[in-house]
């Protein structure tokens, strides 16, 4: 009986190892199983990034796009790369002719751009269509001088872009032909148009203009047409609310008198042939004594070894004061629909900080700095600098909206063939009131 139970307990004990030696192995078996799938799980798992952690991604390459008509030195942009190891700029230098086209569609395709360059007469049109990034409270305006700042506002007080650089609108002259003929700087269109009589009667071609390229035909008028601003600074409001027309008197004598530059040959006929950089060669060479052109136009002297003194002064406006005409420089913009707008933020900073490739651009690029603290150290450019630190007002044609602006350029440009005065104005008005009637749709 004794024997019977101790053999039953022994039985009883044994199967109670048994079943805890496989719960163990049961669930040693299960825990692996688990680890391995949780280990499949981690190296699985995809973690699709936003735009917004893009830009916190170090590791993300960026490459910005950037376009403009002017030109800017190779060099800034390997700069902001070594400050920004991780974003590059695609730079593409657009014909000035064909910009604005340019820039219309790809902003209307959206995506495309991330920085651009954006030229008066569609700054406000842009702002408009809330293609451009508001900067109205960013850090970047702090760089900039007060009176920059005022160029880039938009009607509501509100800053869509920053100033790049500032110019005039001017005279290059040759200063050994001023004088060999004993002539002094003009103060008024009627010394001006004296001069160019002494200098034609000298054998020396007055003046050379880029007028196959259209816009530059507007220069030739420069010292009649700059003149209404002078005495009339709201004229371009009164044209666009219909109190002021291309027709009136004052317009018709602004191209009278143009024509009559042209006819008498105080602009030489071989300006309708040429582009501004052509005129500005053939000044350089000494073919004629002046180029009414701007402080840009010293890209395409600085490399130039001129075989005369060089020197700038202010076109005179009609028979009033001296005033400058002051051209704002480039308008550029964070595009609102870039998908990088902290990198293009960056480079927007790094262009306007003296310390980052604001001092390269000033000196490289022909504008006069907007941001403080840049000394220019361009020769040419320092020509300018009384013509630039005068009083002014800014130039009638970019206080247009590009389509009435077109038709102004294309009427300049006709006065060059037989077609009517009244005629070329009464074309421009209808251009301007066509442009008008779309405005207000």
């Amino acid at each position: 009986m004794k024997r019977s139970l101790s053999l039953l307990i022994i039985i009883a004990l044994v199967l109670v190892l048994l079943s805890g030696c496989g719960a163990q192995t049961q669930s040693t078996t299960e825990q692996s199983t688990m680890e391995q799938n949780t280990m499949n799980s981690e190296t699985t798992i995809t973690v699709k990034q936003t735009d917004g952690m893009k830009e916190d991604n170090q590791k993300e390459q960026v490459s910005l796009n950037f376009i403009n008509w002017g030109p800017v030195d190779e060099s800034i942009f390997k700069k902001f790369n070594e400050k920004y190891p991780n974003t590059t700029v695609n730079f593409q230098q657009i014909n000035t002719a064909n910009y604005n086209q340019v820039i219309r569609t790809r902003l209307a395709g959206g995506g495309d751009l991330d920085v651009a360059s954006v030229r008066d007469e569609t700054y406000l049109s842009f702002i408009q269509s809330d293609y451009l990034e508001d900067l109205t409270t960013n850090p970047v305006l702090s760089y900039y001088y007060d009176w920059a700042l005022d160029q880039v506002k938009s009607k509501d007080g509100n800053i869509f872009a920053v100033p790049f650089g500032t110019f005039a609108e001017g005279v290059w002259y040759n200063k050994d032909i001023f004088k060999k003929l004993n002539l002094e700087i003009p103060k008024t269109m009627d010394e001006f148009v004296a001069a160019c009589e002494k200098i034609k009667n000298s054998g020396v071609v007055p003046m050379l203009s880029g007028d196959k390229t259209k816009w530059v035909n507007y220069l030739d008028a420069l010292g009649y047409i700059q003149e209404l601003v002078v005495k009339d600074p709201s004229i371009v409001d009164k044209l666009y609310d219909g109190s002021v027309k291309f027709t009136d008197p004052m317009f018709i004598d602004v191209l009278t008198k143009t024509k009559e530059l042209r006819n008498k040959e105080y602009i030489g006929k071989d300006s309708l042939s040429m582009d501004p950089l052509q005129s500005m060669q053939a000044f350089a060479q000494g073919k004629c004594a002046m180029v009414i052109q701007g402080a840009w136009q010293v890209n395409a002297l600085k490399d130039i070894k001129l075989p005369f003194e060089i020197g700038a002064f202010i076109m005179p406006l009609g028979d009033s004061n001296i005033y400058t005409t002051i051209t704002p420089g480039i308008k550029v913009s964070v595009i609102k629909s870039s998908k990088y707008k902290e990198a293009a933020l960056n480079f927007l900073t790094f262009m306007s900080d003296k310390d980052g490739g604001a001092t390269t651009y000033y000196n490289t690029a022909g504008y006069f700095s907007t941001v403080k603290g840049i000394e220019v150290k361009e020769p040419l450019l320092k020509l300018w600098e009384p013509i630039i630190g005068n009083k002014g007002y800014i130039s009638f044609r970019l206080q247009l909206e590009q389509p009435s602006q077109d038709a102004l350029f294309n009427g300049l440009q006709e006065l060059w063939t037989d077609k009517s005065i009244d005629q070329i104005a009464k074309d421009i008005q209808a251009a301007h009131e066509k442009a008008l009637s779309e405005r207000t749709k």
